[in-house]
């Protein structure tokens, strides 16, 4: 083969032969990244912030969703990159290590809702969570916990949530059935918003 007719093949390849090197236009509905979010019920989620990441916590873009619940990215640029679908106070969903496809896009679905609404309003006051035990450290279900205004019952983890105001304590008698009767004085002061406090009940003597 002549020096000439090589030369003719290498020019082909580079020039001539759109599809072996991606010179092909893209397509018009090409998008690197869509974000769809639906709440846990299912259902559409609207304005919803999303941002997306470089490797080294660059934000390359965000965007929020839009009434059908979807966020689209479509100019990223090549490389890794990370999503952050919802806003860092509770309930963020992060998806991690995602990278362009071409010539498909990436069609993420995320299911999200917006937990810092019931967490944060806890305001005004301590968050506590209460955990009734026995001595062997197991939970102990159905322990009646009476304080100033109402009285709970633990759940299956024996667990109870109360709020306590800021500045003043809460005392609790808790009692269970085969178990001796005890007392706790849960505080609230400032810097400690949200603690756990664990109450043991040995077991009564016949």
């Amino acid at each position: 083969m002549s020096l000439l007719m090589r030369g003719a093949i290498v020019v082909w390849l580079f020039f001539g032969s759109n599809h072996l090197y991606g010179q092909q236009a893209l397509p018009s509905d090409f998008c690197t990244l869509r974000v769809t979010v639906r709440d846990f019920q299912g259902a559409v989620s609207q304005g919803v912030p999303v941002v997306v990441r470089s490797k080294t916590g660059v934000m390359l873009a965000t965007s929020r969703t839009g009434q059908d619940g979807r966020a689209e990215f479509c100019d990223l640029p090549l490389g890794l990159f990370d999503v952050a679908v919802g806003v860092s106070l509770c309930g963020q969903v992060i998806v991690r290590d995602l990278f362009d496809i071409y010539p498909y896009s990436i069609e993420l679905p995320v299911l999200y809702e917006n937990c810092h609404g019931a967490v944060w309003s806890m305001g005004g006051g301590c968050d506590v969570l209460l955990r009734v035990i026995a001595m062997n450290k197991a939970p102990l279900a159905g322990a009646s916990v009476k304080g100033p205004s109402r009285t709970w019952s633990s759940d299956q983890f024996g667990r109870v949530r109360l709020k306590v105001p800021w500045d003043s304590s809460a005392k609790l008698s808790i009692t269970k059935q085969g178990y001796v009767a005890s007392q706790a004085d849960v505080v609230c002061g400032k810097g400690r918003s949200r603690f756990e406090e664990v109450v043991e009940l040995a077991t009564a003597k016949d």
